[in-house]
């Protein structure tokens, strides 16, 4: 079942609900995909309270876990975030997280969504680490539009001084997490540029990032580059 659900969720994400619907028996009373559709069209109209409640009627069902759990905790974190609670939104950003991580779900979504919100949360709080993240951030996606731009040498340029600020930060920084996405930015810059070996390279830095990170999203992408990369090399 937990693979017919998954290609059920990817179907209704592409606008294909009919195999979701069925498997979740849809159409009968107090059904869990009729009562989600009512929460979003809640939250959509600000009924936030609303919302949660219907959510935590929904959670009470999933007892251990099911295929909806990781969902109804990304919407209760959706409400919370409309509320302006930071600290409630991470805790269920964070159980979307893990239990889509537990469920062999595609996890990436939930995984930027909490790195999102724990960034907002130190941004808010001004500390040491929030302004890191934030420099962060912004350094990235100045070398992202510069690798849009075909700009390869200045997009690296900009991704090892930062690489090099990030070895200064303490351990605990959560400003480390975004290695991962600068060791592959810097191989995509490189295989664009046409140096294959360093974008090989830097490529299986992301990919060992991610695996440590446990991001199956992130060791998906990489692994796919890495294929692109063994493709192109003519040796």
């Amino acid at each position: 079942m937990g693979i017919l659900w998954r290609i059920a969720t990817e179907l209704d994400a592409l606008g294909h609900p009919n195999a979701l619907r069925r498997l979740s028996g849809a159409g009968e009373p107090g059904n869990m995909i009729e009562l989600r559709h009512q929460a979003q069209i809640l939250i959509e109209d600000g009924e936030f309270e609303a919302a949660e409640a219907v959510l935590r009627e929904l959670l009470a069902d999933c007892v251990g876990g099911s295929n909806w759990t990781a969902d109804i905790h990304s919407l209760l974190a959706q409400c919370a975030v409309r509320r302006d609670d930071l600290d409630t939104a991470i805790e269920h950003a964070r159980c979307a997280y893990d239990f889509a991580l537990r469920a062999g779900q595609r996890e990436g979504s939930t995984r930027g969504v909490l790195d999102a919100l724990l960034t907002a949360r130190e941004v808010r709080r001004s500390t040491p680490d929030g302004r890191r993240l934030a420099a962060c951030r912004e350094a990235i996606t100045c070398a992202q539009r510069l690798s849009d731009r075909a700009r390869f040498t200045d997009s690296i340029r900009v991704l090892h001084r930062l690489r090099g600020e990030l070895d200064a930060f303490p351990p605990q920084s959560q400003a480390r997490g975004y290695s991962g996405k600068i060791y592959g930015l810097l191989g995509l810059n490189y295989f664009r540029s046409g140096d294959l070996d360093r974008a090989r390279t830097w490529t299986h830095r992301a990919l060992e990032e991610c695996r440590n990170r446990q991001d199956r999203t992130g060791e998906e992408v990489y692994t796919a580059n890495l294929s692109e990369i063994d493709r192109a090399d003519p040796s």
